[in-house]
């Protein structure tokens, strides 16, 4: 019968001796093959009825064996010596990182510019691309921003073949709250980025905002022209975007600043009047040093009223 039902001998002992219970089947197999009922004070159970009694009998067990281990003092030996275990193995796991939370404000508004242009965040990290060699100055700037901000360090990727510097920022709740404050998870363009209303509730937050934005996507051009036989030139500013909402909300927050921006094409929105471009650095004061570098070029230049004694100032805004 052992053989048939392919168990041990000693397994058909301990079933016939009432040691332990058998499974449903092998009543079936001995009522079919040999013709036996079954007592009838026999009962059946639910497939692992056995498993809750049995942990409950083991944790007491063990209780009686090491005491409680729920203590405080035995959590932190426990998690102690995982640490040590995980720098063993070189495994590791996720620590939840504390940050700063900070209200709706100047710095704030500026962080959400600069993301919005050269930056952007996944499900646990927050990174901002930039240019190697012309933004190094700056992306020292924004480190100090981001970690006054939020209190976390920011981490410099350097990809020297694409010329281009990364600052990186892994925290989870960070990504959370930067997305409660208006930025998308994952491809920006694809689900309509935009400036976050909130930021047009103050004048120093649309200013800050246009900071951030100018900083990483705007351009300080010279425009040269020739008029018989002489060479003019004009100092422009351009903001180039492929976001609808982005291209509408940054010409109209111009304007509500009493700029007089223009249209060139659905992707690019320009000032053009020197008045309103001196205006501008003057009132919206870029931290990019590459905007200010071309903006005292064009002074030295093309204006002979500039002394130049302002550049000096410059890196340290």
């Amino acid at each position: 019968m052992a053989i048939k039902l392919n168990i041990s001998d000693r397994q058909l002992r301990d079933w016939k001796a009432n040691k332990c219970s058998f499974p449903g089947s092998v009543a079936n197999f001995v009522k079919t093959k040999y013709g036996l009922e079954l007592p009838l004070e026999i009962s059946a159970k639910k497939d692992n009825w056995h498993v809750k009694d049995a942990a409950r009998k083991g944790a007491r067990r063990r209780f009686e064996i090491y005491g409680d281990f729920g203590t405080l003092e035995g959590r932190i030996k426990g998690g102690t010596n995982s640490i040590k275990t995980h720098k063993i193995r070189g495994t590791g796991f996720f620590l939840v990182k504390k940050i700063k939370r900070p209200r709706p404000c100047a710095k704030l508004a500026e962080i959400i510019g600069v993301l919005i242009g050269d930056g952007g965040i996944t499900n646990r990290q927050v990174r901002v691309s930039l240019n190697s060699k012309t933004d190094k100055l700056y992306a020292n700037y924004l480190t100090n921003l981001f970690y006054g901000t939020f209190g976390i360090s920011v981490s410099t990727v350097n990809r020297n073949r694409q010329l281009s510097i990364d600052l990186v920022m892994s925290s989870k709740k960070l990504v959370n709250y930067l997305n409660r404050k208006g930025l998308p998870i994952g491809n920006k363009i694809k689900q309509g980025l935009d400036v976050p209303r909130w930021v047009n509730n103050r004048k120093a937050w649309q200013k800050a905002c246009l900071r951030g934005l100018f900083d990483t996507d705007g351009c300080t051009y010279i425009d040269h022209h020739l008029i018989n036989g002489k060479v003019y030139a004009n100092l422009g500013l351009s903001f180039t975007t492929y976001s609808r909402n982005l291209f509408d909300n940054y010409a109209r927050i111009l304007r509500h600043l009493s700029f007089s921006p223009t249209q060139t094409t659905n992707k690019r929105v320009i000032l053009r009047r020197e008045r309103e471009v001196a205006r501008f650095f003057k009132e919206i004061k870029p931290k990019n040093i590459r905007h200010w570098n071309v903006y005292y070029k064009f002074l030295e230049e093309y204006r002979s009223g500039y002394n130049g004694t302002a550049s000096k100032a410059v890196v340290s805004q």
